[in-house]
C-alpha cells in the first residue's frame, strides 16, 4: 500500500471506494472497500461487513496459494463471534467437496 501511495498518490482501497461511491453503490459496500485492510478503524459503521471482507480476503489468497502482502488480523474472528479454528475446519470441508 505504501508503494501504491508513492506511485499513484492513492491506495487501491481509496480508489475502489471512490469509484464505488461515484457509481452510487450503497455505503456499506463503499465502506468495505475503504477499510478491508483496517477492519477496526473507529470510523467504520458497518463493522461486521468490513470484518467479513477482511477475513474473506485472507482466505481467498490462501486458497489461491498466493502469499498475502497485507496484514491479517486474527482478532477479527473474535470481534464477530467466530472461532478461527472452527471456521477453518468448515472451510476445509468445503474445499474437499
Amino acid at each position: 500500500m505504501e508503494l501504491e501511495r508513492a506511485e499513484f498518490n492513492a491506495t487501491h482501497q481509496e480508489t475502489g471506494g471512490y469509484l464505488l461511491r461515484w457509481w452510487d453503490l450503497p455505503f456499506p459496500i463503499v465502506e468495505a472497500a475503504l477499510y478491508h485492510h483496517n477492519p477496526f478503524d473507529e470510523r467504520i459503521v458497518n463493522s461486521e461487513l468490513v470484518i467479513g471482507v477482511h477475513i474473506a480476503q485472507k482466505y481467498a489468497w490462501d486458497m489461491l496459494k498466493v502469499p498475502q502482502l497485507t496484514r491479517f488480523s486474527p482478532e477479527a474472528f473474535m470481534k464477530i463471534g467466530l472461532v478461527q479454528s472452527e471456521f477453518e475446519e468448515e472451510l476445509n470441508m468445503l474445499e474437499i467437496n
